[in-house]
Protein backbone atom coordinates (compact mmCIF):
# COMPACT_ATOMS: atom_id res chain seq x y z
CA UNK A 1 0.00 0.00 0.00
CA UNK A 2 2.87 2.68 1.03
CA UNK A 3 4.62 2.38 -2.15
CA UNK A 4 1.92 2.33 -4.41
CA UNK A 5 0.69 5.61 -2.66
CA UNK A 6 4.07 7.12 -3.40
CA UNK A 7 4.26 6.19 -6.73
CA UNK A 8 0.58 7.71 -7.36
CA UNK A 9 1.79 10.57 -6.03
CA UNK A 10 4.80 11.25 -7.83
CA UNK A 11 3.52 10.33 -11.12
CA UNK A 12 0.64 12.75 -11.01
CA UNK A 13 2.36 15.58 -9.38
CA UNK A 14 4.81 15.14 -12.74
CA UNK A 15 1.99 14.93 -14.74
CA UNK A 16 0.05 17.59 -13.20
CA UNK A 17 3.38 19.88 -13.32
CA UNK A 18 3.63 20.75 -10.38
CA UNK A 19 7.13 20.86 -7.77
CA UNK A 20 7.14 18.94 -4.30
CA UNK A 21 7.03 22.55 -2.84
CA UNK A 22 3.71 23.72 -5.07
CA UNK A 23 1.77 20.69 -3.75
CA UNK A 24 3.00 20.70 -0.32
CA UNK A 25 1.47 24.51 -0.26
CA UNK A 26 -0.77 24.80 2.64
CA UNK A 27 -1.27 21.27 3.19
CA UNK A 28 2.10 20.15 4.76
CA UNK A 29 6.05 20.71 4.29
CA UNK A 30 7.72 20.12 0.85
CA UNK A 31 9.95 17.61 3.32
CA UNK A 32 6.54 15.77 4.27
CA UNK A 33 6.06 14.67 0.36
CA UNK A 34 9.06 13.93 -0.60
CA UNK A 35 9.28 11.70 2.50
CA UNK A 36 5.70 10.48 0.89
CA UNK A 37 7.01 9.98 -2.55
CA UNK A 38 10.31 8.10 -1.51
CA UNK A 39 7.42 5.80 0.26
CA UNK A 40 9.06 6.97 4.17
CA UNK A 41 6.00 8.00 5.39
CA UNK A 42 2.45 7.78 4.65
CA UNK A 43 -0.16 10.54 4.39
CA UNK A 44 -2.67 11.13 7.20
CA UNK A 45 -6.42 10.55 5.32
CA UNK A 46 -6.74 14.08 6.03
CA UNK A 47 -3.93 15.32 4.25
CA UNK A 48 -4.08 12.36 1.39
CA UNK A 49 -7.80 14.28 1.13
CA UNK A 50 -5.92 16.90 0.53
CA UNK A 51 -3.37 16.11 -1.78
CA UNK A 52 -6.16 14.29 -3.78
CA UNK A 53 -7.68 17.55 -4.32
CA UNK A 54 -4.61 19.84 -5.70
CA UNK A 55 -3.76 16.81 -8.04
CA UNK A 56 -7.81 16.46 -8.91
CA UNK A 57 -8.81 13.20 -8.51
CA UNK A 58 -11.11 11.43 -5.83
CA UNK A 59 -9.24 9.75 -2.85
CA UNK A 60 -9.62 6.29 -3.76
CA UNK A 61 -7.49 6.58 -6.97
CA UNK A 62 -4.61 5.54 -4.58
CA UNK A 63 -5.77 2.62 -3.87
CA UNK A 64 -6.44 0.95 -6.79
CA UNK A 65 -10.17 0.22 -6.83
CA UNK A 66 -10.20 -0.67 -10.91
CA UNK A 67 -11.20 -3.82 -10.06
CA UNK A 68 -11.93 -7.18 -7.95
CA UNK A 69 -8.89 -7.76 -7.24
CA UNK A 70 -7.95 -4.01 -6.66
CA UNK A 71 -11.13 -3.64 -4.51
CA UNK A 72 -10.24 -6.28 -2.29
CA UNK A 73 -6.71 -4.39 -1.71
CA UNK A 74 -8.29 -1.62 -0.90
CA UNK A 75 -10.57 -3.08 1.50
CA UNK A 76 -7.71 -4.34 3.37
CA UNK A 77 -6.03 -1.21 3.51
CA UNK A 78 -8.32 0.96 4.39
CA UNK A 79 -8.95 -1.45 7.30
CA UNK A 80 -5.57 -1.07 8.45
CA UNK A 81 -5.57 2.79 7.91
CA UNK A 82 -8.78 2.97 10.18
CA UNK A 83 -7.66 0.49 12.86
CA UNK A 84 -4.69 2.23 13.41
CA UNK A 85 -6.28 5.69 13.21
CA UNK A 86 -8.40 4.57 15.78
CA UNK A 87 -5.18 3.38 17.68
CA UNK A 88 -4.08 6.37 17.72
CA UNK A 89 -7.34 8.13 18.73
CA UNK A 90 -7.65 10.29 15.64
CA UNK A 91 -11.51 9.62 15.12
CA UNK A 92 -12.06 12.05 13.07
CA UNK A 93 -9.74 10.77 10.34
CA UNK A 94 -11.16 7.39 10.76
CA UNK A 95 -14.76 8.76 10.28
CA UNK A 96 -13.64 10.50 7.36
CA UNK A 97 -12.18 6.95 5.54
CA UNK A 98 -15.17 4.91 6.69
CA UNK A 99 -17.99 7.60 5.38
CA UNK A 100 -16.23 7.57 2.20
CA UNK A 101 -15.92 3.68 1.78
CA UNK A 102 -19.78 3.36 3.32
CA UNK A 103 -20.65 5.35 -0.14
CA UNK A 104 -20.49 2.03 -2.29
CA UNK A 105 -22.10 0.55 1.16
CA UNK A 106 -24.82 -1.87 -0.98
CA UNK A 107 -21.90 -3.26 -3.51
CA UNK A 108 -19.49 -3.95 0.12
CA UNK A 109 -19.10 -7.74 1.25
CA UNK A 110 -20.84 -8.51 4.11
CA UNK A 111 -17.58 -8.70 6.44
CA UNK A 112 -16.41 -5.47 5.13
CA UNK A 113 -19.74 -3.97 5.52
CA UNK A 114 -20.16 -4.65 9.22
CA UNK A 115 -16.41 -3.29 9.71
CA UNK A 116 -17.18 -0.23 8.43
CA UNK A 117 -20.41 0.12 10.22
CA UNK A 118 -18.51 -0.97 13.73
CA UNK A 119 -16.03 1.88 13.33
CA UNK A 120 -18.55 4.28 12.52
CA UNK A 121 -20.66 3.89 15.87
CA UNK A 122 -17.33 3.79 17.53
CA UNK A 123 -15.97 7.28 16.22
CA UNK A 124 -19.50 8.59 16.43
CA UNK A 125 -19.31 8.45 20.23
CA UNK A 126 -15.69 9.34 20.85
CA UNK A 127 -15.97 12.82 18.50
CA UNK A 128 -19.81 13.45 19.96
CA UNK A 129 -20.80 11.38 22.82
CA UNK A 130 -23.88 10.60 20.60
CA UNK A 131 -25.12 7.39 22.70
CA UNK A 132 -28.28 6.76 20.80
CA UNK A 133 -26.98 7.43 17.32
CA UNK A 134 -23.52 5.40 18.06
CA UNK A 135 -25.16 2.11 19.78
CA UNK A 136 -27.77 1.87 16.83
CA UNK A 137 -24.94 2.32 14.68
CA UNK A 138 -23.18 -0.60 16.36
CA UNK A 139 -26.11 -2.72 16.82
CA UNK A 140 -26.98 -2.75 12.95
CA UNK A 141 -23.41 -3.58 12.53
CA UNK A 142 -23.95 -6.52 14.71
CA UNK A 143 -27.06 -7.80 12.91
CA UNK A 144 -24.89 -8.56 9.72
CA UNK A 145 -25.18 -11.84 9.03
CA UNK A 146 -20.93 -12.53 10.03
CA UNK A 147 -20.93 -16.31 10.37
CA UNK A 148 -17.03 -16.71 9.20
CA UNK A 149 -15.70 -13.84 11.73
CA UNK A 150 -17.26 -14.78 15.36
CA UNK A 151 -13.73 -12.61 16.44
CA UNK A 152 -15.42 -9.45 14.63
CA UNK A 153 -18.87 -9.93 16.29
CA UNK A 154 -17.37 -10.17 19.46
CA UNK A 155 -15.34 -7.35 19.44
CA UNK A 156 -18.21 -5.18 18.42
CA UNK A 157 -20.18 -6.84 21.21
CA UNK A 158 -17.06 -5.61 23.31
CA UNK A 159 -17.35 -2.27 21.60
CA UNK A 160 -21.24 -1.22 22.80
CA UNK A 161 -20.55 -2.88 26.14
CA UNK A 162 -17.67 0.12 26.55
CA UNK A 163 -19.97 2.83 25.11
CA UNK A 164 -22.41 2.19 27.74
CA UNK A 165 -19.59 1.44 30.54
CA UNK A 166 -18.25 5.13 29.03
CA UNK A 167 -21.86 6.49 29.35
CA UNK A 168 -22.17 4.90 33.13
CA UNK A 169 -24.85 2.25 32.37
CA UNK A 170 -23.50 -0.54 33.72
CA UNK A 171 -26.28 -2.88 33.50
CA UNK A 172 -26.47 -2.50 29.90
CA UNK A 173 -22.63 -3.10 29.36
CA UNK A 174 -23.24 -6.00 31.87
CA UNK A 175 -25.56 -7.32 29.36
CA UNK A 176 -23.45 -7.08 26.12
CA UNK A 177 -20.55 -8.37 27.93
CA UNK A 178 -22.55 -11.72 28.99
CA UNK A 179 -23.58 -11.94 25.91
CA UNK A 180 -19.98 -11.83 24.74
CA UNK A 181 -18.09 -13.98 27.26
CA UNK A 182 -19.54 -17.10 26.51
CA UNK A 183 -18.08 -16.63 22.70
CA UNK A 184 -14.77 -16.59 23.94
CA UNK A 185 -14.85 -20.01 25.47
CA UNK A 186 -16.83 -21.39 22.56
CA UNK A 187 -14.81 -19.97 19.24
CA UNK A 188 -10.93 -21.12 20.19
CA UNK A 189 -9.92 -18.78 16.70
CA UNK A 190 -10.72 -15.83 18.58
CA UNK A 191 -7.42 -14.04 19.15
CA UNK A 192 -5.88 -13.81 23.03
CA UNK A 193 -6.34 -9.56 22.30
CA UNK A 194 -9.93 -9.78 21.64
CA UNK A 195 -10.31 -11.85 24.72
CA UNK A 196 -7.70 -9.63 27.13
CA UNK A 197 -9.42 -6.49 26.23
CA UNK A 198 -13.26 -8.02 27.01
CA UNK A 199 -11.80 -9.76 29.90
CA UNK A 200 -10.57 -6.32 31.37
CA UNK A 201 -13.68 -4.31 30.29
CA UNK A 202 -16.15 -6.96 32.04
CA UNK A 203 -13.92 -6.77 35.13
CA UNK A 204 -13.80 -3.01 35.18
CA UNK A 205 -18.08 -3.14 34.33
CA UNK A 206 -18.59 -6.10 37.32
CA UNK A 207 -16.65 -3.69 39.84
CA UNK A 208 -18.91 -0.66 39.17
CA UNK A 209 -21.88 -3.20 39.45
CA UNK A 210 -19.95 -4.04 43.01
CA UNK A 211 -20.00 -7.96 41.95
CA UNK A 212 -16.59 -8.15 43.09
CA UNK A 213 -16.05 -11.72 42.47
CA UNK A 214 -16.69 -11.76 39.43
CA UNK A 215 -14.76 -8.75 38.82
CA UNK A 216 -11.93 -10.64 40.52
CA UNK A 217 -11.86 -13.87 38.31
CA UNK A 218 -11.97 -12.47 34.68
CA UNK A 219 -9.33 -9.78 35.78
CA UNK A 220 -7.09 -12.92 36.61
CA UNK A 221 -8.24 -14.19 33.76
CA UNK A 222 -7.07 -11.62 31.24
CA UNK A 223 -3.52 -11.61 33.50
CA UNK A 224 -2.90 -15.42 32.82
CA UNK A 225 -3.27 -14.69 28.94
CA UNK A 226 -1.04 -12.36 28.94
CA UNK A 227 1.54 -14.41 30.43
CA UNK A 228 0.20 -17.15 28.27
CA UNK A 229 0.95 -15.15 25.35
CA UNK A 230 4.00 -13.22 26.33
CA UNK A 231 2.42 -9.65 26.07
CA UNK A 232 2.21 -6.63 28.35
CA UNK A 233 -1.22 -5.54 25.78
CA UNK A 234 -3.52 -3.91 29.12
CA UNK A 235 -1.16 -6.15 31.68
CA UNK A 236 -0.99 -2.99 33.70
CA UNK A 237 -4.47 -2.58 33.55
CA UNK A 238 -5.66 -5.89 34.17
CA UNK A 239 -3.06 -5.86 37.79
CA UNK A 240 -4.36 -2.55 38.68
CA UNK A 241 -7.72 -3.91 38.40
CA UNK A 242 -7.19 -6.90 40.10
CA UNK A 243 -5.01 -4.79 43.22
CA UNK A 244 -8.42 -2.58 42.63
CA UNK A 245 -10.82 -5.41 43.58
CA UNK A 246 -8.94 -6.77 46.46
CA UNK A 247 -9.34 -3.95 48.02
CA UNK A 248 -12.73 -3.62 47.82
CA UNK A 249 -13.25 -7.15 48.88
CA UNK A 250 -10.50 -5.92 51.91
CA UNK A 251 -8.08 -8.14 50.86
CA UNK A 252 -4.90 -5.76 51.23
CA UNK A 253 -2.31 -7.99 51.62
CA UNK A 254 -2.68 -9.47 48.18
CA UNK A 255 -4.26 -5.77 46.80
CA UNK A 256 -0.75 -4.55 47.81
CA UNK A 257 1.38 -7.06 45.57
CA UNK A 258 -1.10 -6.57 42.50
CA UNK A 259 -0.58 -2.87 43.04
CA UNK A 260 3.09 -3.10 43.22
CA UNK A 261 3.59 -4.87 39.86
CA UNK A 262 0.81 -2.63 38.04
CA UNK A 263 3.54 0.30 39.33
CA UNK A 264 5.82 -1.60 37.87
CA UNK A 265 4.53 -2.33 34.03
CA UNK A 266 2.92 2.05 34.56
CA UNK A 267 6.62 3.37 35.00
CA UNK A 268 8.12 1.16 32.25
CA UNK A 269 4.96 2.44 29.93
CA UNK A 270 4.94 6.31 31.05
CA UNK A 271 1.43 6.02 32.56
CA UNK A 272 1.53 8.80 35.25
CA UNK A 273 -1.72 8.97 35.40
CA UNK A 274 -2.17 5.33 36.71
CA UNK A 275 0.84 5.83 39.09
CA UNK A 276 -1.10 8.65 40.71
CA UNK A 277 -3.63 6.71 41.43
CA UNK A 278 -1.69 3.52 42.69
CA UNK A 279 -0.17 5.76 45.23
CA UNK A 280 -3.00 7.49 46.10
CA UNK A 281 -4.94 3.98 46.60
CA UNK A 282 -2.16 2.74 48.74
CA UNK A 283 -2.46 6.00 50.96
CA UNK A 284 -5.80 5.75 51.47
CA UNK A 285 -6.24 2.08 52.00
CA UNK A 286 -3.40 0.32 52.30
CA UNK A 287 -1.20 2.29 55.30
Amino acid sequence: MKQRISQKIKELRKKRGLTQKDLAEGICTQAMVSNFEKGEMIPSSLTLFAIAQRLGVDMNYFFDISNSTSTSIKATDAQQIIRKLVHQHDYQSAYFIVQNELLQEALLAPEYRQFLLWHKGICLWFLHKELDTAIQTLEHALQIDNERNVEQTAAIMNSIAVVYFEAKLYDQSLEYYEKCLPLLKEDTAISYIIKIRTYFGASRTYQHAKKFNEALYLSKQGIQLCIENETLHLLGNLLFQTGHCLISIEDTTNAAIYLDHAQTIFTLENKFDYLKIIENLKENYLN
